[in-house]
């Protein structure tokens, strides 16, 4: 079939507002801008038939966050109208995410203190308790990898207790609960340290792969059809060329592409949108895909002093962690707190925090107090980024293992009082990153270590902080 025969036409209004999302991954009320994956909907949402526990597992960037909010949990809706959805990630502690998605899905704090008392056969319990057992309940547990990367060493018997809740979950009769995890490909020989974990799941999984030709054409055509506009001929399948270049990972690169060529076009002089057409002069203008990436990249860090890149440069990679996968190590995004990416950044930083957030490189949560990349394929697109993890890694992977170690206490509903109690978390990486980079960029005569060079004195000087931290702090001159 020719991209020709797929080109939709004009019959709908001319809506100058953006129909793409750029790099963040679609949510469920990105619906109706979500195209090019009905063929798996159908597919995971009859896996769902048959079997309580579904795996969803594909290359970063692969979109499987987003079949799964913008495809499945909709059909889902639609098949069972008063469905229950309940959406997380494993984070630190899996059973107290848990505890705060049901809430967030409108369960009593009742529910979500049950939730939060590890032990097993949980899925199971906290859905029998909820009221009404023939309700169905959706629960998507997203970058299920987390399970592996986030909990530190001494919280393993919690993991192992986790997924022993999802083994009784995937071997319960049919019932009107159905799990779906979204896993990296990367991950999957982690599973081996959970052998029966592994064989329970073994004919669940269904994977995502980079969308064919056909596909990637309703996915760049039918948002910008839905909005009554079209593609200057042959504009199409130039795109998705360059689209097919970045797979398996280049999604959120196309999606960000996209998004800009709208803005691009829309603000055309010579008409605009209002010829309701795309053209190819617009999308040289903005370099294709990747370049519309790397020419925004450029003004939000290139065109900055060296106070401000610097500044920059600790923001992101208190964002990132180096782990361990099938192929080698990896790099994955972190959350962070507004407030810690500050301290981090010092004075001036959330000038440099709020423009990355405007231009949609990194996203913050809905009460505007989590902040993370939009997705993690900034951490290989970005030129720049990429190079700082790469010199940085030793340093980083030793950041990460010192920060596991380091816990701090936040509420989560208590089951008799309704008043919060401690639980443990991943404490921010303010104090280990601020110092690290400090002794990685200030020579080690200054901060009194011996050696040529800073590349080995970071991880030194953290540790002669942590050393005397029982005799008070320690303060850089």
């Amino acid at each position: 079939m020719s991209l020709e025969s797929l080109t939709p036409d004009l019959a709908h209004n001319l809506n100058l507002e953006n129909p793409y999302v750029g790099m963040r991954p679609f949510s469920e009320i990105d619906q109706d801008k979500f195209h090019g994956r009905s063929k798996l909907t159908e597919e995971i949402m009859s896996r769902l038939e048959k079997t309580p526990l579904t795996t969803v597992y594909g290359h970063s960037g692969v979109g499987k966050s987003s079949i799964i909010c913008a495809g499945v949990i909709p059909a889902f809706r639609k098949k069972f109208s008063n469905a229950r959805i309940i959406q997380f990630r494993p984070d630190q502690n899996p059973f107290f995410s848990l505890s705060h998605a049901l809430l967030n899905a409108g369960l009593s704090y009742e529910i979500a203190a049950m939730a939060s008392d590890t032990s097993s056969h949980k899925f199971r319990e906290v859905h029998a308790a909820a009221g009404n057992p023939a309700e169905p309940w959706l629960i998507f547990i997203d970058q299920f990898e987390e399970i592996f990367t986030r909990p530190a060493k001494e919280d393993a018997p919690i993991i192992a207790q986790f997924i022993q809740s999802l083994i009784d979950a995937s071997r319960a009769p049919i019932s009107s609960l159905r799990i779906i995890l979204a896993l990296r490909d990367d991950f999957m020989g982690r599973l081996n340290d959970f052998k029966s974990f592994a064989e329970t799941i073994d004919k669940s999984f269904i994977w995502i792969k980079f969308p064919d030709r056909e596909e990637l054409c309703q996915i760049v055509e039918n948002p910008a059809a839905a909005h009554g506009v079209r593609y200057e001929p042959n504009l199409v399948g130039q795109i998705i060329n360059q689209a097919e270049a970045t797979a398996p990972e280049g999604l959120p690169l196309l999606q960000y592409t996209l998004e800009r060529l709208w803005d691009s076009e829309k603000a055309d002089a010579t008409g605009g949108l209002h010829d309701r057409t795309i053209t190819l002069a617009s999308y040289n203008r903005i370099g294709g895909v990747k370049g519309a990436l790397m020419g925004r990249l450029a003004e939000v860090y290139k065109k900055r002093n060296a106070r401000e890149m610097r500044q920059i440069q600790n923001i992101l990679l208190t964002m990132v962690e180096v782990t361990n996968t099938d192929l080698g190590p990896t790099t994955i995004s972190l959350p962070a707190t507004l407030d810690h990416l500050r301290q981090v950044g010092g004075v001036g930083s959330t000038a440099l925090i709020q423009q990355m957030l405007k231009e949609r490189i990194l996203t913050k949560s809905e009460d505007g107090k989590i902040v993370e990349f939009a997705h993690d394929s900034l951490l290989w697109a970005w030129d720049d980024l990429s190079r700082w993890i790469r010199e940085l890694q030793p340093e980083i992977r030793e950041v990460t293992e010192l920060e596991k170690e380091t816990k701090e206490t936040f509420p989560v509903a208590s089951e008799k009082s309704h008043q919060p109690k401690p639980i443990k978390k991943r404490v921010a990486l303010i104090m280990v990153i601020c110092v690290t980079l400090f002794a990685l960029f200030t020579p080690p005569s200054v901060i009194g270590l011996k050696g040529p060079g800073n590349s080995g004195t970071a991880i030194t000087f953290l540790q002669k902080i942590f050393a005397k931290k029982e005799s008070g702090p320690t303060h850089a001159p």
